[in-house]
């Protein structure tokens, strides 16, 4: 089934709340020298490649590499780095089928899903393509330090997200309707954010018992932050969706033209659905911080590092031309206020 585009929203404006209810965002203090390090490192590789000038320029403008500086504001300096390294290669494949799915470039979807995973998963050989070359250098250097139950959860959630892209192909090629309730545990899987919080604690450089990140309320925990992220990305992304066709697989999306919602009363159950997912999250860290684990001395930092995961996913989609569109600038304060649904971004004025 073709990509079925709904241009009736764009250029349609909204009441935007504030995103976060309680959590403040912070940004590592070392993000300068993340993205010196990392700049360089990507128009090598991209170069490598054979992609155009002016599509390696638009992609080095969305910093990529200042997601982690966000989500992981203070973890260890040289491990952010190598969580942006690998940030990127994701974002370069995402980027690349985005190409192919609008015809941009020949359609080796399966190839470049293939390529990533029997790279990270050590069954293949790099060998010469360029971006196998670049996906193993980043790999290796985020997870040489890493224990092997730490790797194996990363591992997983790499694999989860290209089941995710699978279950999202699956929609947009049927127009199969969902609900909320239907969607959300897909769109975990499809989002790719399992893998940085499983993560999490090798970032931090906290030393938490196996059976304690694997208890069912810190993989609860983990999952809250990766679809409050996920909500916070279908807002920013939902005019380009619609432009594209991608739609039917975005909350916003299910809320406006398949619940029958207004656009504005879909916004709105959107943002408290984003609210809710960080009051749940805070929920369960203040019963932990009472629990039987409670005087583990790294879980608070773990637990601090859930919300600032939370909160700093949020500024990034100010942020980030990705979602502003090129050429934007951020003024670093407006976090509220009108949005209007443009095609290749969001634009908010106070």
């Amino acid at each position: 089934m073709p990509l079925t585009p709904r241009t009736d929203v764009l250029g349609r404006t909204v009441d935007l709340p504030e995103l976060l209810a309680g959590l403040k965002a912070e940004l590592h203090p070392d993000h300068e020298f993340i993205r010196t390090a990392t700049t360089p490192w990507t128009r090598n590789h991209l170069h490598r490649m054979g992609l155009s000038a002016d599509w390696i320029d638009v992609f080095v403008s969305m910093r990529h590499d200042n997601w982690p500086c966000w989500v992981y504001p203070r973890g260890i300096t040289h491990r952010v780095r190598a969580s942006a390294d690998l940030t990127i290669c994701v974002s370069v494949c995402d980027n690349l089928l985005t190409d192919m799915q609008r015809g941009l470039r020949p359609d080796r979807t399966a190839a470049v899903t293939d390529t990533v995973l029997r790279v990270v998963s050590g069954t293949a050989d790099p060998g010469n393509d360029p971006l196998s070359v670049m996906t193993a250098q980043a790999w290796n250097g985020l997870t040489a330090s890493m224990r092997p139950s730490q790797c194996q959860r990363v591992l997983a959630g790499i694999h989860d997200y290209v089941k995710g892209e699978a279950m999202a192909d699956e929609i947009h090629r049927t127009g199969r309707r969902l609900t909320i309730e239907d969607y959300l545990p897909m769109r975990g899987y499809a989002i790719g954010a399992r893998p940085w919080t499983a993560m999490l604690d090798h970032v931090l450089g906290v030393d938490l018992p196996d059976d304690l990140l694997d208890s069912a309320e810190l993989c609860r925990a983990r999952e809250l932050a990766v679809l409050h992220s996920a909500l916070v990305n279908d807002l920013f992304s939902f005019g380009r969706e619609c432009r594209e066709g991608q739609w039917p697989f975005n909350a916003l999306g299910i809320l406006h033209f398949h619940e029958g919602l207004s656009l504005q009363e879909a916004t709105d159950a959107l943002c408290e659905l984003i609210t809710d997912h960080e009051r749940q999250l805070q929920d369960i860290v203040n019963t932990m911080r009472g629990g039987p684990w409670a005087g583990h001395p790294a879980l608070n930092v773990y637990l601090e590092g859930l919300g600032h995961f939370i909160a700093g996913n949020v500024p990034y989609h100010f942020f980030s031309p990705r979602y502003g569109g090129r050429g934007h600038v951020w003024d670093g304060r407006t976090t509220s206020g009108r949005a209007t649904f443009l095609g290749d971004r969001l634009r908010i004025t106070p």
